[in-house]
């Protein structure tokens, strides 16, 4: 990934401007506001940095959003997205069998880490 991308994206992270999902890059959520119904977007991190590389790339597949037309699984960009941004290398997490960075920063952003957190890790590497 080059620098100004990775700046980019940790900017956008900890900016405040992405409101924090799980489970899809990107999708729309049920919210209540003045007691009408609303939703709102929601983005994991992996789908932050989709939106700022390929802000037109989105297509809509149900409630959540998929990036690229190659990709059908809304919880993951698209494999040679992944591969172009260096995400797609395995890392060797302790206790657990490899798994690439992109899955790693997944497990991070379902598990409960908030977007400040997974850019101080991401900050702390090259890819």
């Amino acid at each position: 990934m080059d620098s100004k991308t990775k700046k980019e994206w940790l900017k956008a992270l900890r900016s405040g401007e992405y409101k924090q999902g799980d489970g899809a890059l990107r999708k729309e959520v049920a919210c209540h506001i003045a007691e009408e119904p609303d939703t709102e977007e929601r983005f994991c991190c992996l789908g932050v940095l989709c939106d700022l590389v390929e802000p037109n790339q989105w297509r809509r597949l149900n409630n959540e959003w998929v990036n690229g037309v190659s990709s059908d699984d809304g919880g993951m960009p698209r494999k040679d997205l992944l591969e172009e941004l260096g995400l797609d290398r395995n890392i060797n997490r302790s206790g657990r069998k490899n798994s690439t960075i992109a899955e790693h920063l997944a497990h991070m952003n379902d598990g409960g880490k908030t977007f400040k957190e997974i850019a101080n890790w991401i900050e702390k590497r090259s890819f």
